[in-house]
């Protein structure tokens, strides 16, 4: 097991047996992610998303895997997946910030309250 500081966050390597070798690697600092993509012995790829998360017995977060196993038969397509994974948990992430931001007061509509009415800010 190896262990260093990649932007910020403790990487560690666990790959034993080298059966995947990293081809990709891009940090997206605005959203603290970063991205890496492994082609494996059969030339299919493996794309891995990793989020910073903090953990008490170490001084720096970890990054840790967010995705779950995809493998894609180019690197092309591992890049657009990942692409596409940023792009939908950053707009989960602002649209869920964007929730808790609500500063309405509860109304009705048709008997029923809207669910932003209940959200605290």
């Amino acid at each position: 097991m190896n262990m260093e500081e990649k932007y910020g966050a403790i990487w560690i390597e666990a790959e034993e047996d080298n059966s995947a070798k990293p081809v990709f690697e891009k940090h997206l600092p605005d959203i603290n992610k970063l991205h890496v993509i492994y082609q494996q012995a059969n030339g299919y790829f493996l794309p891995c998303s990793y989020v910073a998360k903090s953990d008490h017995q170490w001084r720096l977060p970890l990054w840790s895997q967010e995705n779950e196993k995809a493998i894609m038969p180019t690197l092309k397509s591992a890049k657009e997946y990942l692409h596409t994974m940023s792009h939908n948990n950053t707009y989960k992430h602002n649209h869920a910030m964007q929730k808790t931001h609500c500063t309405r007061q509860p109304t009705q509509r048709s008997g029923q309250l809207c669910w932003r009415d209940f959200i605290k800010t």
